[in-house]
């Protein structure tokens, strides 16, 4: 009977049940059940797929979650007066010509292998670039190690220089470049929700923005083992008379990596 309610609770909560490990008695005693143990729906939502959510609930330079983070004559840090977004991560340069942060998980991603892929950042612009202060933001499918570009990357772009405030599509592999400047256009002090996908054949990659549909790439995109890849975020001060002394905000960025089959 006790066994029968556990799994009745169970499913009034959302979570599958398979046999009951235990449970604790009204006097809070251990009484050990029978059956398999218990699986979850949790359980069984990992094994249909890999999804991973950073918040940037960091305090430091060098760590935030799974990625690691490193800057130049920048800084780098979780911030909480951000109405409505908790655990903001900043990043602000200073005005050196190669100031710049990275933050970036391991190259544990590959695409073309029979399973979609996609990344979302919400992500805020403080104030556009200008013809002399100029910077440049990358984020998404990327393995950002300084100033230049990654070696293998399907990531959105912002290069402001006054004249060409729109968004930008590149898909890199093995330093080889196809890059689409889309009709999107960069407004400072307002949100964006990117969404990177790249479909399970590594054929075709695709980035919306705020559910609008800005570039598609059929090139350049990194398939197989060789041109694995990660997550990764980039700010930096580009060239021009004088450097940007400006921040850009990142609340989170999430993954989502069906399994085929399921493991």
């Amino acid at each position: 009977m006790m066994s029968a309610n556990i799994k009745k609770i169970g499913m009034a909560l959302g979570v599958a049940t398979i046999g009951v490990v235990g449970y604790l008695s009204l006097s809070g005693q251990y009484v050990p059940g029978g059956g398999g143990g218990t699986l979850t729906r949790q359980d069984l939502e990992a094994r249909k797929e890999y999804r991973y959510r950073e918040e940037f609930e960091l305090s430091s330079t060098t760590s935030a979650g799974k990625f690691s983070c490193a800057a130049t004559g920048t800084t780098v840090a979780s911030s909480t007066a951000v109405v409505g977004h908790p655990f903001v991560m900043t990043a602000t340069t200073s005005t050196g010509a190669t100031d710049n942060m990275r933050c970036t998980t391991n190259s544990g991603l590959t695409f073309g292998d029979g399973v979609a892929k996609c990344v979302e950042v919400l992500m805020f612009i403080n104030v556009l670039g200008t013809a002399n202060v100029r910077y440049v933001e990358r984020f998404g499918f990327a393995e950002p190690t300084g100033t230049g570009d990654s070696v293998d990357a399907v990531e959105a772009r912002y290069q402001g220089s006054g004249s060409q405030d729109f968004w930008e599509f590149a898909t890199r592999s093995n330093s080889t470049e196809t890059n689409t400047v889309t009709s999107c256009a960069v407004s400072a002090a307002t949100w964006y929700k990117h969404k990177i996908c790249v479909n399970a054949a590594g054929t075709s990659a695709t980035l919306t923005i705020n559910d609008v549909l800005c570039a598609t790439h059929t090139t350049n995109i990194p398939t197989g083992l060789t041109r694995a890849t990660g997550l990764g975020i980039q700010h930096q001060n580009d060239t021009g008379a004088a450097q940007a002394a400006v921040f850009t905000q990142y609340d989170y960025v999430e993954l989502t990596y069906p399994f085929s089959p399921t493991r």
